[in-house]
């Protein structure tokens, strides 16, 4: 829950003129989905111009945790709003899951502000990796597919349990960021 209010609130961006964090993506594509995608979208809906370069070239370089993120493009296709992501890099134990969760529910964000449909989501990784402590877990999910006796055994239902568990989560989430901003004089 914490990982997707980052990504689509940008609940921890105080953290990067702080110099706590080089960058969040959230600091990277916010203002660029509302000046850019949006409109763009708003003007074509055919267009294949709403796209948001993440990285940053110059930031990246110098950095020892250039972003993983590389880019994000929005189409309405058929009514609905497809998302196509690109990673550089992106751990599939550790990372890849947060990554999808959090950007599809920024798709739909975004398809709720332009009045579509959620469409097709595509998440490409140009290295899909696993680190060797985390092969015990990579083989599990292997097994469960593995194993599954249908579709449904393999999909993931946030609507019902999973959504009120993550709701439980956020007055904690908002106190521990309460206290953060605090200790930065923010």
């Amino acid at each position: 829950e914490q990982y997707r209010q980052e990504i689509l609130y940008g609940i921890l961006d105080f953290e990067v003129p702080a110099g706590k964090w080089h960058y969040t993506y959230h600091q990277r594509y916010g203002r660029w989905l509302d000046e850019c995608v949006l409109p763009e979208l708003r003007r074509d809906p055919g267009s294949r111009r709403a796209v948001i370069s993440v990285r940053d070239n110059e930031a990246d370089a110098l950095n020892e945790n250039p972003a993983c993120l590389q880019s994000m493009q929005f189409m309405i296709r058929d009514g609905k709003l497809d998302m196509d992501v690109l990673f550089r890099s992106n751990d599939a134990v550790r990372a890849a899951y947060m990554n999808m969760f959090a950007l599809t529910e920024l798709q739909k964000k975004v398809a709720d502000e332009l009045g579509v449909e959620v469409g097709f989501y595509t998440h490409t990784a140009n290295s899909y990796h696993c680190y060797p402590e985390s092969v015990p877990t990579l083989m599990a999910y292997y097994d469960r597919i593995y194993n599954a006796k249908s579709f449904d055994d393999l999909c993931y239902r946030y609507e019902g349990e999973w959504d009120k568990l993550m709701e439980a989560e956020r007055p904690a989430i908002a106190e521990q960021v309460r206290i953060l901003r605090e200790k930065e004089g923010m």
